[in-house]
């Protein structure tokens, strides 16, 4: 990690958390009550939250990576171009899903995260998601039911 900088708090966590599938280094690396958002109806509080989230994604997908492409730093807050990628446990497929993430620090540690990642693209590829999902809800298509 690069001591002091934002950038290796995200980089500790994507290795640790994800690629090492270390739960408590999300207690480590996250504060108390922060956030996450956007991957879910509602945002993540704390860590036990987003422990149950990881736990989801872990069990639909082995070998997780999470790979910052870029990112643009300024004060306590980080802007990161990400690649989320891993094997499908049902197919043994590979399965990638692009993003970004915007981050807030507080004392250290992630304070806030809003997620943007291409999540119906990843439920599609996992086979969870008919192929081409979004594109028959944009023309007006239901896609379950």
């Amino acid at each position: 990690m690069a001591s002091g900088s934002n950038i290796g708090i995200v980089e500790e966590w994507c290795a640790r958390v994800w690629g090492r599938q270390e739960a408590a280094a999300i207690d480590e690396l996250f504060v108390p009550k922060g956030t996450a958002s956007g991957i879910g109806k509602a945002a993540l509080i704390g860590p036990p939250e987003y422990r149950a989230f990881h736990a989801a994604m872990c069990a639909l997908v082995a070998d997780p990576k999470l790979a910052v492409r870029d990112h643009i730093e300024a004060g306590d807050r980080l802007a990161a171009v990400a690649t989320f990628s891993g094997t499908c446990r049902r197919t043994g497929k590979r399965v990638e899903a692009e993003g970004s993430m915007y981050f807030t620090f507080a004392d250290g540690k992630i304070a806030a995260c809003e997620n943007h990642f291409e999540f119906m693209e990843l439920f599609e590829q996992l086979g969870l998601l008919p192929e081409d999902s979004f594109v028959t809800a944009m023309g007006g298509g239901v896609i379950c039911g």
